[in-house]
């Protein structure tokens, strides 16, 4: 095991792969092993074989939190939501101080426009984890789809504070300000960020969304 994760961390995956399937091959339900095996294999995008390993793992072991948040993201990403949404609450129900899980579920049901639940969920993440701005973002997003707009913009800001040179969050915040009519410090928060930040290769785009929204 430790041979194949160092393997891994040097970068020779191919090497690592051949050692977790030799190790697989002595110790089938080796649960370490096949969760790190899925791990590489969520890491090189091969989400069907690492989801296969995966619900092995969630069998041979079912009342570990990371186990049952690894599998629940390997079936998000293969868009098998309700299977997702089903180990992501598992692992709540496990260890209801899982950050990375209220996380990734609310971005599961984001998608999926569940947006009450999914603000939920981010409110919950946000909470553990009061100083990521990412978090105050995703939180934001679910918010202004709500149509709760100034809690919306307290997050935006918020993660701005934590942030400053997040893009996600300045160009939801401009969007929002657009959106609730507010144009001139629309045009006041964009032009800001994006004479701090010249390089944001999403400039262009929230330019034109914003020049749709707000015309001269």
């Amino acid at each position: 095991m430790r041979e194949a994760k160092t393997l891994f961390g040097s970068g020779l995956v191919e090497e690592a792969e051949s050692k977790y399937r030799e190790i697989l091959g002595q110790e089938p339900n080796n649960t370490l092993a096949l969760n790190d095996y899925a791990m590489l294999l969520t890491g090189l995008e091969r989400y069907e074989e690492a989801a296969e390993k995966l619900s092995k793992v969630v069998e041979l072991a079912p009342n570990i939190a990371t186990l049952n948040y690894n599998y629940a993201t390997a079936l998000a990403e293969l868009e098998r939501n309700e299977e997702a949404s089903e180990y992501y609450r598992r692992a709540l129900e496990i260890n209801p101080e899982y950050g990375d899980a209220y996380n990734n579920y609310g971005a599961l049901l984001f998608k999926q426009s569940q947006n009450e639940k999914a603000a939920e969920m981010f409110r919950r993440a946000v909470e553990l984890s009061p100083d990521d701005a990412l978090l105050h973002r995703n939180l934001g997003n679910a918010l202004r789809m709500l149509e709760e707009y100034d809690e919306a913009e307290t997050h935006y800001r918020r993660a701005l504070e934590i942030a400053p040179s997040l893009p996600e969050a300045n160009n939801a915040l401009v969007l929002l300000l657009a959106e609730t009519d507010r144009c001139e410090e629309a045009h006041r928060q964009f032009d800001g960020f994006a004479a701090a930040y010249p390089n944001d290769p999403n400039h262009e785009l929230t330019r034109t969304v914003l020049d749709t929204l707000c015309p001269d």
